[in-house]
């Protein structure tokens, strides 16, 4: 007879209750069996420690067919996903060479006034527009590509920055960003290296003591769009007043003056609003 195969989980009174489960003894884990206990442990409503046999279930011909078909499924949308994070990054790089080249301008017509009169493409917002519309793809997406490379495209080699895939390359843009730092060439190569953005953004906070140095309390809201020049410079005389106002630190981040500097805009658009009420 086989030994039976133990399993260790988290469990509810209530639940364990309900569930038809079989104890099994493993070192070091108490199984509760007894129903009194049980009953005054789920006024606590706290989860328990339960060890119990694993269930099996006979697989028919058909049942491993089907997760044999959902492995096959899983490593190609897998692969094909590792690609198309290659393939954004060529995509950055050609927008950022049609935005650098104006190339974009007189090259196509597109419907854009009233009356549905084409109207050639005289700026790159309106390339950006004209592609999404055309491939039934997001504008946010399309200047999520092409900012990523912008920002690393004079630090980064273009062969690594196709490795990395797009992902991993905005994980590293956003906090060579945030330090006001350029990647060197070992960083580069752990990026390349890296399973995933997540293990991009790890490693880099350990090498740049980024993951003790200051707390920050809730999640990262990551924000952005294209600017044309006169906007941008209007942004850009907006920041500085605001900076100025605010008199930050000098040795503050320059994402965290760009946060203080936007929740000065929202808190004053607020008190404006406030006053239209009244």
């Amino acid at each position: 007879m086989s030994k039976k195969k133990a399993v260790v989980e988290q469990i509810s009174p209530s639940q364990l209750l309900q569930a038809e489960l079989e104890p099994l003894p493993v070192e070091g884990i108490f199984v509760e069996t007894a129903i009194e206990p049980l009953k005054n442990k789920m006024k606590e409503d706290k989860p328990l420690k339960v060890a119990h046999a694993a269930k099996t279930v006979e697989i028919s011909a058909s049942g491993k067919k089907v997760l044999g078909d959902i492995e096959d499924i899983m490593a190609e949308t897998s692969n094909a996903e590792s690609s198309l994070m290659h393939s954004y990054v060529r995509l950055g790089t050609l927008l950022l060479r049609v935005s650098e080249g104006e190339y974009y301008r007189n090259a196509i017509d597109v419907p854009y006034d009233e009356d549905g009169q084409p109207q050639p493409i005289q700026n790159f917002s309106q390339y950006i527009a004209y592609l999404a519309k055309k491939y039934n793809k997001g504008q946010r997406s399309l200047y999520y590509y092409y900012s990523t490379v912008k920002a690393l495209t004079t630090t980064v080699p273009e062969d690594q920055l196709n490795k990395m895939g797009i992902e991993k390359a905005k994980a590293l843009a956003v906090v060579m960003k945030s330090i006001e730092q350029t990647p060197d060439t070992e960083t580069i190569a752990a990026v390349v290296a890296a399973p995933n953005k997540e293990a991009v953004t790890a490693l880099l906070r350990t090498k740049y003591n980024l993951q003790k140095t200051e707390p920050e309390a809730g999640t990262w809201y990551e924000i952005g769009f294209y600017l044309e020049d006169g906007d941008r410079l209007l942004f850009d005389q907006q920041f500085e007043k605001a900076y100025r106002i605010g008199n930050f630190p000098s040795d503050m981040p320059e994402w965290k003056k760009q946060r203080e500097a936007m929740k000065m805009f929202v808190a004053e658009f607020s008190t404006v609003t406030e006053q239209e009420k009244e």
